[in-house]
């Protein structure tokens, strides 16, 4: 009786540990977007940076409002949802990520009084 719960908290524990390690590549991925999409090497990167302080700390929130969520019994956040955030935000980064590979064809466009041409 007592192996059940035990391997409850060890798979939760993975799971978690899973969730964590993905959020942690997906912001180390929108890092290299945001720099792609200056045209600014890595070797600016500097986690001392406000946009960049304010990323970290928005993932650290992600991750703490999933931990406490799955520690809840009663509803907690579900499995279905931390999967369904993940896919949507990794397919939305995806996205952003072949917009900066993308050539704009249309010189004279502004969007929100800014041009839309890529230097």
């Amino acid at each position: 009786m007592t192996i059940l719960p035990l391997c409850r908290l060890i798979l939760k524990k993975k799971y978690l540990i899973t969730i964590v390690l993905l959020l942690l590549a997906q912001l180390t991925f929108l890092f290299a977007v945001k720099y792609m999409n200056q045209n600014l090497s890595l070797n600016y990167f500097s986690i001392a940076k406000a946009g960049n302080v304010f990323n970290l700390l928005i993932y650290i929130g992600i991750i703490f409002g999933i931990w406490t969520g799955l520690r809840k019994t009663k509803s907690g956040i579900t499995n279905k949802a931390i999967r369904t955030f993940l896919v949507i935000s990794w397919f939305l980064l995806v996205i952003s990520f072949i917009t900066t590979k993308i050539k704009n064809y249309f010189g004279g466009v502004y969007i929100y009084d800014q041009p839309a041409i890529k230097y």
